[in-house]
């Protein structure tokens, strides 16, 4: 029997963060969390993590930060060619594993749960399977009153939510290649992050409900609570605008795409 292109073949994943130079303190926290003995014994399934580097192309790598201290997980740092979001979904040469958790390095997720949700990515392997989800909202303008139009919600404290953030989420890396080929919509769609610098995880929602026949993705709620780095200053998301940037880029991608991503996935799982 043949198998589907989105099965695990093995009970293990690879982690791919994104990090640049004004937060190589944010990324030494997460490599002392993720990357330590105690990891190892508790979530043996996590084979290595990889940094991928996004910051200027001349930016030097924190190399040394792995080199103090033994790590008991294996690490490795990937340049990049330019500065753009999009990379943080580039499938490293070295990568190994089907299962990628996507996270950014100001998340700390308990390591039970993080086990927990690779569980339950397991039983859905062709979606995203994630820890934060957000709703999209319907408005209408007064200048197009017959047109309806859509809303970055940025609270998650919704009865139905219509993605989940890859901040802290699973994917096959299946999906990884197929966000770089040559499609069309998807040559658009990285067009779009680059421009705004902005929506990459929106982009890569739009990209997996479209080719997995508009199955949506799974939002979970662990038996833990996941945690963020209260110190972390530098995100993109603390940025004035990035509601109103992600409102457009909805609206830019839900043109490429031909409609937007449903708005009525109810809620969570577990």
């Amino acid at each position: 029997e043949e198998k589907s292109d989105f099965t695990i073949y093995e009970d293990e994943f690879s982690i791919l963060v994104p990090s640049y130079s004004k937060r190589k303190d944010t990324l030494k926290k997460f490599l002392d969390y993720y990357a330590t003995k105690s990891t190892l014994e508790l979530l043996p399934q996590l084979k290595k993590i990889f940094v991928i580097w996004i910051d200027e192309v001349n930016s030097q790598q924190p190399l040394d930060m792995i080199k103090e201290k033994s790590y008991s997980i294996p690490i490795e740092f990937v340049s990049v060619p330019e500065k753009s979001l999009n990379y943080r979904y580039r499938a490293p040469a070295s990568l190994s594993t089907d299962a990628v958790m996507t996270i950014d390095d100001d998340v700390r997720i308990p390591l039970r749960s993080l086990e927990f949700l690779f569980q339950v990515y397991k039983n859905f392997p062709d979606r995203l399977v994630g820890l934060v989800n957000r709703p999209l909202l319907k408005y209408v303008t007064s200048s197009e009153p017959n047109k309806i139009k859509y809303y970055y919600e940025w609270s998650h404290k919704s009865e139905y939510y219509s993605l989940v953030l890859t901040g802290a989420s699973f994917l096959h890396r299946n999906w990884l290649e197929k966000y770089w080929s040559d499609d069309s919509k998807l040559v658009k769609s990285r067009e779009l992050v680059n421009k705004n610098f902005n929506g990459e995880d929106l982009s890569m929602n739009f990209m997996v409900s479209h080719f997995n026949g508009l199955k949506g993705p799974i939002h979970v709620e662990t038996p833990e609570p996941w945690k963020m780095d209260g110190s972390v200053k530098t995100a993109i998301s603390a940025a004035g605008d990035h509601a109103k940037k992600r409102t457009e880029m909805l609206s830019s991608l839900s043109e490429v795409y031909g409609y937007i991503l449903q708005i009525n996935w109810i809620a969570s799982l577990f």
